[in-house]
């Protein structure tokens, strides 16, 4: 699946409950050799200094498993300001399709439609990367521009 990155070693967390979408991206991650880390919560990847959540390449949010959006869109939203280093894929069947774009950059960097597909969730990883980073240049031009 992911060849450009089965080289390299990732790291990829879950936030949400350990159920079938945990078990179903823990597999499609391990045919490249990726592990997914064991789910936890908002407040225990939250609790991390910022050097250890940097450690995380990727982290997926089950926003199903968490009660739905309107749930957790202001945990969310201080998760990315937070850290905004970490890249974010949104998880939900309420999605319509998958967004690859920067629609829900303050959220996330991308949305996955569950049940996700392999090539979804490759093309995932690689536009994270990309979205991600526009976003903390985002974050840094604002912080930048409140100091001035």
């Amino acid at each position: 699946m992911v060849k450009a990155l089965k080289d390299i070693q990732v790291k990829c967390g879950f936030i949400g409950p350990r159920n079938r979408l945990y078990a179903r991206m823990q597999e499609m991650l391990a045919v490249s050799g990726i592990p997914l880390q064991d789910e936890m919560t908002f407040d225990a990847f939250s609790a991390q200094t910022p050097k250890a959540a940097a450690t995380f390449d990727f982290l997926f949010v089950d926003i199903d498993g968490l009660g739905g959006i309107v749930k957790i869109f202001n945990t969310l939203a201080r998760l990315r300001t937070e850290f905004p280093f970490v890249r974010v894929i949104l998880v939900s069947g309420d999605f319509e399709t998958n967004d690859f774009d920067t629609t829900r950059r303050l959220l996330g960097d991308v949305s996955l439609r569950s049940p996700v597909l392999h090539a979804s969730l490759e093309t995932a990883l690689f536009e994270s990367i990309e979205n991600n980073r526009k976003w903390c240049d985002s974050v840094v031009h604002y912080r930048e521009n409140i100091a001035a």
